[in-house]
């Protein structure tokens, strides 16, 4: 018979610390943002180890967030196709801005 999970735990020991109902909130909102428990998010900021960059979202915040790239993905395309002047290039930057942030939102690079 295989050892149970609890028997199996190399985590032994509790740690417990109090906190306000703003503080608990707050942790649990990081540790949500992080795709991480309150437990590992702690042990990772406590022990100065690097977050996950990668966020979870929900199948809704993924495919809205994909239509806004796709979006934008279109646009930089018809903007390409006009004549090359001042306003052209600035509405190009600020396309690249927003795929940019949604691209770094997702937790990727462009």
């Amino acid at each position: 018979m295989s050892a149970s999970g609890t028997e199996r735990r190399v985590r032994k020991h509790i740690i417990s610390i109090r906190a306000s109902d703003d503080e608990k909130h707050g942790i649990r909102a990081r540790a949500n943002a992080h795709g991480l428990s309150v437990g590992a998010f702690l042990r990772a900021s406590a022990l100065s180890k690097p977050l996950p960059r990668i966020t979870r979202f929900s199948k809704e915040e993924g495919q809205f967030i994909a239509l806004v790239l796709a979006s934008v993905a279109a646009l930089m395309d018809e903007v390409r196709r006009l004549d090359n002047d001042e306003a052209h290039q600035r509405l190009h930057k600020q396309l690249l801005f927003v795929r940019d942030h949604c691209v770094a939102r997702l937790g990727r690079r462009p």
